[in-house]
């Protein structure tokens, strides 16, 4: 889609870039080479938004149902990707499509609505301003369709802030890097889609065959996910391990799980899946008060609250939703407010500077005030919207000291002097995000070693790789390299992760991914195979950062995780530098990079990447 010559033009994708990339994230990430050098800015007509669906997606196969969000980021000048669910993506691929790349700038704010071969571009000034749950319901209404499936953009993504994210449904979210701020930048309020085609399988009895027993092997998984407190239990004190909530144990830790247990039976209105998944890892919370519905899922569940120091779950679910509405991440969005009450609390932002706002900490108030602030670049807020590194710029005053971000993009909020958590946020391909194949490793090393022997009994980590389970340095690069791949590949398939071995009981192995595939497009696949396109995917997008300025440099924590540990309950070990950068070490020549973390010629042009070496060495990134 051309928006600055309003035009959409349906091409094939080569049968070489397929075999070398996939689909998902795989495919955008070469088009993103291809078409978005470094001289192109990220809110640039020319910068590219790509979503990219997988060769599985749409397919009968459980959990099929994902979709890759690729473009340059204004957060962080690298690339941003972020894969979300739904029913979108399925829809993307009933109308005959693998991928829809946004290029250009429309003259005003326009949505699309693609209907398998038609395409139009239709005026959306009346949306302006709208949240992202109002613009999906009044697009609805207009067009009198409910089959459509929508994706769309808050208000924060109209104002371009850093946060912006790209939503579909209740609470399918594209969330980090800034794509619903590149969408802003291009006058794109929604992606509107309707499909009637199938999904041609090419080896049909096969593939539902295999499709069935992966089904029969998700009951444990599904039983996982109904015990949600269970895990919460485990993990929540997990959660505290990042700057700006320097903190006593928060109010409350103690008896979390029983908490969440009795939050989960008397608020759930109903659980929630994406297109055809038996998980329904999503939950429906009715409000006792407002009676207002609220969609949480995964870490939302607790971001705001161990944010805000305040383990309160429906103040978190009210700040999540706001979010949610204003099209607004809630990982950067929690830590953004957070940053806020830190600093005023530290007499670096005084009430002239919040236009009278007290902010303390857990007062639902002023974290929803900050959110909307924000999200309208009001105030305060418009100085938050640039991001944590800008703001701090901005600001001055040593907020620098605080603004807790790597490559420019806002901590997690997972305890980072873990050794793989520090290698994983530290070596992120879009900033400090943590890779969720690397999160249940990482709970591993601060459980009972009983859910250690689970995972290794149910083969997601072999008896090689859980010796390295440990708290130590040694063998991180190893375990870290090895389990990089589990989500990768699930976003070049186009499946969800929390099945292909993020938690233990998972349903699809490597190699039953490798025979589904093969049934799917009648190509030959095994898991060696697979491997070899991840890595692929890992090279190129690398060679992407690198040409963007990404050097080892950027491949670290903030500097106060060396200085005194995190500000956890109990403290915990601060990293220590020299082993740090030892593990970095390591990884690099794993993966065959140089020392600053660039991938060779030699290694690119193993992997069938020679052109990506060739334009290294011409703009003098690596040397021949």
């Amino acid at each position: 889609v051309d928006l600055s010559r309003c035009t959409a033009t349906r091409k094939s994708l080569a049968p070489k870039v397929l075999e070398d990339f996939l689909g998902g994230k795989g495919i955008a990430a070469k088009f993103l080479w291809d078409r978005v050098p470094p001289e192109v800015e990220p809110l640039s007509p020319d910068n590219v938004v790509m979503f990219s669906t997988g060769p599985l997606t749409g397919t009968v196969a459980p959990a099929a149902a994902k979709c890759s969000i690729i473009t340059r980021s204004p957060q962080t000048g690298m690339i941003a990707h972020s894969s979300f669910g739904g029913y979108w993506p399925a829809e993307v691929k009933y109308s005959g499509l693998d991928m829809i790349i946004v290029s250009g700038k429309a003259s005003s704010l326009i949505y699309l609505l693609v209907e398998d071969d038609r395409v139009e571009f239709r005026e959306a000034d009346h949306l302006r301003g709208k949240n992202t749950y109002e613009t999906q319901q009044l697009i609805r209404s207009e067009l009198k369709r409910e089959d459509l499936q929508i994706v769309c953009i808050g208000p924060a993504g109209e104002n371009q802030v850093c946060a912006a994210s790209v939503h579909h449904g209740a609470d399918a979210v594209g969330a980090r890097g800034g794509a619903g701020a590149v969408l802003g930048s291009k006058n794109v309020k929604a992606i509107a889609v309707r499909g009637t085609k199938d999904v041609v399988i090419a080896k049909k009895t096969d593939f539902i065959e295999m499709s069935r027993n992966i089904l029969k092997r998700s009951v444990d998984l599904r039983k996982c996910f109904s015990d949600i407190w269970i895990m919460f239990d485990q993990s929540v004190p997990l959660h505290s391990g990042f700057g700006n909530t320097e903190m006593p144990p928060l109010s409350g830790m103690e008896s979390i799980g029983k908490d969440m247990e009795d939050f989960c039976r008397t608020s759930i209105i109903r659980e929630r899946s994406c297109y055809n998944c038996p998980i329904a890892c999503r939950s429906a919370v009715r409000h006792p008060e407002s009676g207002q519905l609220i969609s949480l899922s995964c870490e939302p569940w607790v971001c705001f609250g161990v944010r805000g120091k305040k383990l309160d779950f429906w103040f978190n679910a009210k700040c999540v939703h706001l979010c949610n509405q204003y099209g607004l991440d809630v990982f950067s969005t929690s830590a953004l407010t957070a940053f806020a009450v830190d600093l005023y609390k530290r007499g670096i932002l005084s009430k002239a500077d919040t236009e009278g706002l007290d902010l303390e900490w857990g007062d639902e108030n002023v974290f929803c005030t900050l959110i909307t602030k924000i999200a309208r670049r009001e105030g305060i807020g418009a100085i938050f919207a640039k991001g944590v590194l800008e703001a701090a710029r901005t600001i001055g005053k040593g907020a620098e000291e605080y603004a807790y971000a790597v490559k420019g993009l806002e901590l997690g909020h997972h305890r980072v002097n873990n050794k793989l958590m520090a290698l994983t946020v530290s070596l992120s391909e879009t900033g400090c995000l943590y890779k969720s194949s690397t999160v249940m490793p990482y709970f591993l090393m601060e459980s009972p070693k009983e859910f250690l022997d689970l995972h290794v009994a149910h083969g997601l980590i072999s008896e090689r790789l859980a010796k390295h389970l440990h708290h130590d340095y040694a063998g991180k690069a190893e375990l870290f390299t090895s389990l990089e791949h589990c989500g990768n590949i699930a976003d070049l398939l186009g499946i969800c992760k929390f099945f292909t071995g993020v938690i233990p009981f998972y349903p699809l192995t490597r190699d039953l991914q490798a025979r589904l595939l093969s049934h799917a497009t009648g190509v030959e696949m095994d898991e060696e195979m697979l491997n070899k396109i991840s890595e692929r995917v890992i090279h190129l997008i690398r060679a992407y950062n690198a040409r963007c300025g990404i050097r080892r440099k950027d491949d670290r924590p903030p500097e106060i995780f060396f200085k005194e540990g995190p500000p956890t309950p109990d403290r915990g070990e601060k990293l220590d530098h020299g082993k740090f950068d030892t593990m970095i070490s390591e990884v690099y020549t794993i993966r065959g990079w140089t020392s600053e973390g660039i991938p060779t010629s030699k290694t690119l042009e193993g992997m069938g990447l020679s052109d990506v070496g060739d334009d290294l060495v011409r703009r003098k990134v690596v040397g021949e």
